[in-house]
């Protein structure tokens, strides 16, 4: 069935280090909205190559985990497909909605189109930044933009990225404890948009490494400024998946007139898990709190107060403990958004061994990472590695997170 037959109006390359494998991930944008595999009516979406996941299902499982959570106003749907570009077999891939501000997406005040609507005709992308151009503590690049909306309390979406993302993207931000933040939503930020969230960050990250969770700054605490329970599950969610990009999250804020709480999330690029990648490949080890080296880790840090804490415990018993039991096929999920890892993979089985075939694995940088390459391009050895993997991490997990 036909479910969209008009124009691109693009089709770009898409991410940082997952753009120079040889299976390329893209993003295309649609002249006119468009439900693609069953999802939501939108134009921009996302085709994330998984390379590196030869079992194809890593990303759909942990986002559907994310799901299962309830928590987050947001959680990219996704569907794997086949793709041909020009009759050309490009391989399996993983259709998803991109992680934007949108009614029909992150539904947020949509800051980036309220700065446009006041300075109408004004080319955002031929303004040049301003501020610091290279990372340092404290640095903020922004742009001199004419006119700012009435508010500039939200909505925002940013991501902490590693300290060489700060001079790459448009906007950013560094903390006084050298965390990088760098802007998804507004692309550009005014200088009266960076003020404020640079502000609020230092806010909340000074009550955060303060003993008592108490700023500084604001004489807040912390969970006064961000929602603690988003922060409290994007932590376990990192840690039962193994991610070792786990510290490095997307946050959003809503307008303080509709909210006025910063969020940890939506939750994304999840194919480097469950000991896909050295050294987060032994299942028997906790690693969200070993991270000593970064000094402005913030997921780690709350682990240092009792609420947090606490919250985390309650999330890993009420929801990740069972979302385990339904992937080894013990449980079945009565709400329906999880399954076991075998009907995940019997999903994507023919496709991901064409995938294999159509991507050999060669002796990359990235290749030099994996956990045993003695695997090589088994689609079913790929999926006996990842269930005998979260078989052998939940007794730690268990443990790890019991509620006391």
């Amino acid at each position: 069935t036909v479910a969209y037959d008009g124009s691109l109006t693009y089709i770009r390359g898409r991410g940082n280090s997952t753009f120079w494998y040889e299976k390329q991930p893209y993003q295309i944008k649609l002249e006119h909205a468009a439900s693609l595999a069953g999802m939501r009516r939108d134009r921009t979406w996302v085709l994330l190559a998984n390379f590196l996941d030869r079992s194809e299902i890593r990303n759909t499982m942990i986002l559907d985990m994310a799901r299962y959570c309830g928590v987050w106003q947001f959680v990219p749907e996704c569907q794997s497909v086949d793709v041909y570009l020009n009759h050309d077999y490009k391989g399996t891939y993983l259709l998803c909605e991109k992680v934007e501000v949108d009614e029909d997406r992150l539904d947020i005040r949509n800051l980036e189109k309220a700065t446009e609507a006041a300075n109408p005709g004004l080319d955002f992308a031929a303004l040049s930044p301003l501020g610091e151009a290279k990372y340092q503590l404290n640095a903020r690049k922004y742009y001199d933009i004419p006119v700012d909306p009435e508010d500039v309390t939200g909505g925002y979406l940013v991501r902490m990225e590693v300290e060489k993302r700060y001079a790459e993207e448009a906007g950013a931000f560094v903390t006084p404890r050298g965390a990088t933040f760098v802007f998804q939503s507004p692309k550009y930020p005014s200088k009266a948009q960076m003020s404020y969230l640079a502000s609020l960050f230092q806010d909340i990250e000074s009550g955060l490494f303060s003993k008592n969770g108490i700023s500084k700054i604001s004489g807040k605490h912390f969970s006064e400024l961000i929602d603690l329970k988003t922060m409290a599950y994007r932590y376990v969610l990192a840690e039962v998946a193994d991610d070792f990009d786990g510290q490095r999250s997307n946050y959003y804020k809503d307008a303080d007139s509709t909210d006025p709480l910063l969020y940890v999330g939506p939750v994304w690029d999840q194919d480097n898990t469950w000991g896909l990648v050295y050294p987060y490949n032994n299942p028997l080890l906790i690693h969200m709190n070993q991270s000593g080296d970064i000094a402005y880790f913030w997921l780690r840090q709350a682990l240092f107060h009792k609420d947090f804490v606490k919250m985390m415990r309650e999330a890993y018993q009420t929801k990740f403990r069972r979302a385990l039991a339904v992937f080894l096929g013990e449980n079945k999920d009565p709400t329906g958004v999880l399954r076991s890892i075998d009907e995940y993979a019997a999903e994507v089985r023919r496709s991901g061994q064409c995938d294999a075939v159509r991507w050999p694995y060669s002796m990359t940088w990235a290749i030099s990472r994996r956990v045993d390459k003695s695997m090589g391009n088994s689609f079913d050895k790929q999926i006996k590695y990842l269930r005998e993997y979260i078989r052998q991490r939940r007794p730690v997990l268990n443990k790890y997170f019991r509620a006391q």
